[in-house]
């Protein structure tokens, strides 16, 4: 077993994010929609001399300085005509890679605003489950503990909505050879801020040989009486999963949400590598005129794969006074096994050899019952364990608009063990611990909304700082 060496590491960052737009455009600008605040919030009293105006921001959205670079309503994301969340996200990659050099891997998902432990919760949801999409400016990311390369989406589901699926889908080239076939089911209730979502699906593919698309390969025996290895050796392997999902999503109390979500995932996958053979040499003993056969037919070179995984995720969300507090902690326990056949050993097919320049063995006769090489045996578990806490709040009203601080911790942690019977008496295991911390301020320097030096258009600036112990 290898240890780590302890390490840290200290990352800065700093931004400075610019919208220019026209001051006059600002003029057309619609006005905002009125939405009634929510109960228990107490308008500030009004005076004879003002009238105040009270509204709660639109369910969902987000507060932050930068507005999103891409909205999509219901009928835009119908648009994309996408049979899942999974498809939609793919769709909106151009948006999301971002330019700039900011990365291109998969976004970080909030849900009503909300982050969410894992995509595992949302993957299953049919688009037409969503209200509203938007793509945030990159450094929004920064403001949920995360880097200034991430892109965030946050998907804002209806308040009601419920659906039953079924999908059952089979493909088949037109040379036939193989198929392709899949059913899902799912089932989904959103009530208000309660959710529950129940998926399960299976995939099954079959085998495709060499010989059923000519592939011409080296290593094809003399004699057509023996059996072709390309039968036997896969451009396709044999594979089938399951998978099966649960989601549950409920509020504790007026401001905390709680989500849960658990799955279950096995894939099975059996490609074929061949058949045994033997070089014999006739009775002349002339080495040019030696043959190969292959044999094994009832019994081919095979790597057996068998893979698990459990995984369990979950969400809180709370508000303490003026903060929000979000923690969320994802969890993985996978075991992988393969068996793979071996080759007949040499010193076995030695005397076989042999028996062929003496002229006990015709160079086309049968070759007999020969000793199964048995298979060598590989096993692998890993654990995963992914958590991060964030606390956001504007504790302070500049003449921009309210500075925000983002307060962000978490720990992850990597376990691998293996041991493979090629390696008799060694095993494997390495892990990795990362615990971190850091803190994110945006500060407004102008703002079109506050109509503070609304002639430049909206500035900011942020500074990120964060600490890595390895």
């Amino acid at each position: 077993m290898r240890s780590l060496p302890a390490t840290s590491l200290i990352a800065l960052a700093v931004s400075l994010s610019l919208a220019a737009h026209s001051p006059a455009l600002a003029q057309d600008a619609p006005a905002p929609e009125t939405v009634q605040p929510d109960a228990g919030d107490e308008p500030p009293p009004a005076t004879e001399e003002e009238i105040v105006v009270s509204a709660a921001s639109l369910r969902g959205t987000v507060d932050t300085p930068a507005p999103p670079v891409l909205e999509l309503s219901e009928a835009d994301i119908a648009a994309y005509g996408a049979g899942s969340i999974s498809d939609l996200i793919q769709a909106l990659s151009p948006a999301t890679g971002g330019g700039s050099g900011r990365g291109g891997g998969f976004p970080v998902i909030l849900v009503n605003g909300v982050r969410i432990s894992s995509f595992r919760e949302l993957r299953s949801y049919p688009p037409e489950a969503i209200e509203k999409a938007e793509v945030l400016a990159p450094e929004s990311a920064q403001q949920f503990g995360y880097g200034p390369d991430e892109r965030v989406i946050n998907i804002i589901l209806k308040r009601n909505y419920a659906s039953r699926e079924v999908e059952v889908e089979y493909g088949q080239p037109w040379d036939g050879g193989y198929s392709t076939k899949e059913a899902e089911a799912t089932y989904l209730q959103i009530a208000g801020a309660s959710r529950l979502n129940f998926n399960l699906e299976w995939n099954d593919q079959s085998l495709l040989t060499e010989a059923e698309r000519g592939v011409s390969q080296s290593g094809a025996p003399t004699f057509a009486s023996d059996p072709d290895p390309a039968l036997y050796r896969s451009l396709v392997s044999d594979t089938a999963g399951i998978e099966a999902t649960g989601n549950f999503t409920t509020r504790l109390g007026g401001r905390t949400s709680l989500s849960v979500n658990a799955t279950f995932q096995r894939d099975d996958s059996l490609r074929y590598q061949g058949l045994d053979a033997v070089v014999l040499t006739p009775p002349s003993g002339n080495p040019a005129d030696s043959v190969l056969r292959t044999f094994g037919e009832e019994d081919p070179l095979t790597v057996d794969t068998r893979s698990t995984t459990y995984s369990l995720g979950t969400t809180l969300d709370t508000r303490l006074g003026d903060w929000q507090i979000t923690a969320t902690a994802d969890g993985n326990h996978a075991v992988s096994r393969n068996l793979i056949d071996r080759r007949i050993d040499p010193l076995i097919l030695a005397p076989l050899q042999q028996q062929g320049p003496g002229g006990t063995l015709g160079i086309d006769g049968d070759l007999g019952v020969l000793p199964d090489a048995g298979f060598d045996r590989a096993d692998s578990k890993t654990d995963t364990l992914n958590s991060l806490v964030t606390a956001v709040g504007r504790p302070l009203l500049l003449p921009g608009g309210e500075l925000t601080v983002t307060l962000d911790g978490g720990y992850n942690f990597t376990r691998i063990e293996s041991e493979d019977t090629r390696n008799p008496g060694v095993t494997t295991s390495l892990k990795r611990g990362d615990l971190s911390g850091g803190v994110n301020i945006g500060i407004p320097i102008t703002s079109r909304r506050e109509d503070f030096g609304a002639a430049i258009g909206d500035l900011s600036l942020h500074f990120q700082g964060g600490v890595n112990h390895l």
